[in-house]
């Protein structure tokens, strides 16, 4: 027998078979979806209550008041100006919508014709050094390239090469600006091969140290226990 239901989002009435009396509760997967982004909404709520930020519109430079899970997401303050915003995005010139494939391309070009630069490019993204830091860690690789790894022995190239904190950056409990740049100088730094670095982790370089004498005692274990750690960390990446 058919039963007549009223959904709960949008007040519809539809039709449930017997054996969806008690399951069925909306008319349609879109009111399901609405009735689960409400849910989880009401949960962040109640963990944290929200407050009103001011905001300047993109469009009419009125102020308007945001919520503060929606301060970053919102850039308008009414439909009109969010139509608005649409249209100005879709004539804007192909050079600006393409901004982002012509970075890559840039990137990929860079990789090619000079993999060195590239190199130095990718190590200096979280150092935070400012200005002129692409040549300063240009140096601080050409000081390693060529030499032999420091815990294993390989010869570094830039296709092994990775770079290591000695200091690991999650010993920055107080999660200050200042001490993060003091463990990001030069000081604190050094050029390791990739695999030495997956298997060391965070562990400080001194304990490290210790650790590979204890290994280098017995090589069948020191092996057997290397490839653990390398797996273990290939897992917790994941």
């Amino acid at each position: 027998m058919n039963r007549i239901r009223i959904c709960s989002v949008c007040g519809k009435k539809f039709k449930i078979m017997d054996y969806h009396a008690s399951k069925r509760m909306f008319c349609s997967k879109e009111c399901q979806k609405k009735r689960a982004s409400e849910k989880a909404r009401e949960k962040f709520r109640k963990k944290k209550p929200p407050f009103n930020l001011t905001k300047k519109c993109v469009i009419c430079d009125k102020e308007f008041k945001v919520k503060n899970y929606l301060f970053n997401c919102q850039q308008t303050c009414s439909e009109e100006c969010r139509k608005e915003q649409k249209i100005r995005r879709e004539n804007l010139p192909k050079n600006i919508r393409k901004r982002k494939k012509s970075f890559r391309k840039h990137y990929r070009e860079m990789k090619q014709k000079d993999p060195f630069r590239y190199k130095a490019s990718l190590f200096k993204e979280r150092l935070r050094w400012g200005k002129g830091a692409t040549q300063k860690m240009m140096k601080f690789i050409a000081n390693y390239l060529g030499e032999p790894c420091g815990y294993c022995g390989k010869i570094l190239t830039l296709d092994n090469m990775s770079l290591d904190h000695k200091v690991p950056l999650r010993f920055n409990t107080t999660k200050n600006t200042s001490e993060a740049e003091k463990l990001n100088q030069e000081e604190n730094l050094h050029m390791v091969c990739r695999e030495c670095n997956h298997i060391k982790g965070e562990i400080p370089h001194k304990k490290y140290t210790k650790l590979i004498k204890f290994l280098n005692e017995d090589k069948e274990l020191g092996d057997i226990i290397r490839k653990r750690l390398k797996s273990s960390y290939l897992i917790y990446k994941r």
